[in-house]
C-alpha cells in the first residue's frame, strides 16, 4: 500500500509562533516535519511536501495512509526518544517503492515543551541489507581517523551539518560564515581524513559507526541556535 493515493489536500493552519520557532528548517535540503508533545503535526517544510507526502493531502492524512508497520516503528522511536535523556534516534523505517531512507528523530525542548522533528535522510547511498563489515572492506588498509578527534572545532561543526544533509547556504547562515568558507572547511575535512568526495565520505562514516555522532552533534548545534534566538540561553 502506498501513502500517495490521491486525496484532496486540506489546509494546515500554523500559528505565527510555530512559524517563528521552526523557520530554521524551511531552507534545509532535508525533508522535515515536526510534531508537538500531543502527537500533532504542527510544521513541515516544502521539501517534505515535495518528496515525502506529496501535494495532495495533509500531513495527518499522509501518516494515516502509511503501512501500519511503518507507523508503529516511527511512533515507537518517538516514544523512545521522548522517554529517555537522549536527543537523537535514527530508524530505518520509511520505504516506499524505490524511495528508501533513514528517519532521524530529534528532540527539541523549548521551555517546558518537547517537540519531535522527523528528518528524512533521502539520499542514502547504502542499503539496510549491507552489513558494516562489508562496507569496511572498502576501506581496508587505510588509517581510520575519527572526525571528531581529527578536525578542528569549526571544521567539525560544518562537517556535521553538511553530512546531515544541510546545504552550504544553510550552514553559512547558521554559523555566520561565508558560503566559500563552509566549502573550504569540507574540502579540508576530505584532505585530513583522506577521503575522496561526498559519496565516499558517507560510506566511510557509516562503515565506521561515526554517522550517528555526526547527526547528533549537528542537531545539538541547531538546538543551541534555537535557544539563542529565543534568548533562553
Amino acid at each position: 500500500m502506498s501513502a500517495r493515493d490521491p486525496i484532496r489536500s486540506s489546509v494546515i493552519s500554523q500559528s505565527s509562533l510555530t512559524e517563528n520557532l521552526f523557520t530554521i528548517f524551511t531552507s534545509t535540503e532535508m525533508p522535515v516535519c515536526i510534531r508537538d508533545g500531543n502527537g500533532n503535526f504542527i510544521f513541515n517544510n516544502s521539501v517534505f511536501t515535495e518528496f515525502i507526502k506529496g501535494f495532495e493531502y495533509s500531513v495527518d492524512v499522509w501518516f494515516k495512509k502509511l503501512p501500519m508497520h511503518i507507523q508503529l516503528e516511527l511512533l515507537k522511536c518517538e516514544i523512545d526518544l521522548l522517554s529517555n535523556s537522549g536527543s537523537v534516534v535514527i530508524s530505518k523505517a520509511f520505504m516506499e517503492h524505490s524511495f528508501d531512507c533513514y528517519v532521524l528523530l530529534q528532540k527539541i525542548t523549548i521551555g517546558d515543551r518537547n517537540f519531535t522533528a522527523w528528518l528524512f535522510l533521502k539520499k542514502v547511498l547504502y542499503s539496510g541489507e549491507v552489513l558494516i563489515p562489508e562496507l569496511n572492506k572498502f576501506f581496508r588498509g587505510r588509517e581510520i581517523k575519527n572526525p571528531a578527534l581529527t578536525l578542528e572545532v569549526n571544521v567539525y561543526q560544518t562537517f556535521c551539518l553538511y553530512f546531515s544533509g544541510f546545504s552550504h547556504e544553510f550552514i553559512s547562515g547558521l554559523l555566520g560564515v561565508t558560503r566559500s568558507a563552509s566549502k573550504k572547511r569540507i574540502s579540508k575535512a576530505y584532505t585530513l581524513l583522506n577521503i575522496n568526495g561526498k559519496d565516499e565520505m558517507l560510506l566511510f562514516l557509516r562503515a565506521n559507526s561515526f554517522l550517528h555522532d555526526v547527526h547528533k552533534y549537528a542537531f545539538l548545534i541547531i538546538r543551541e541556535k534555537f535557544l539563542v534566538n529565543l534568548k533562553l540561553i
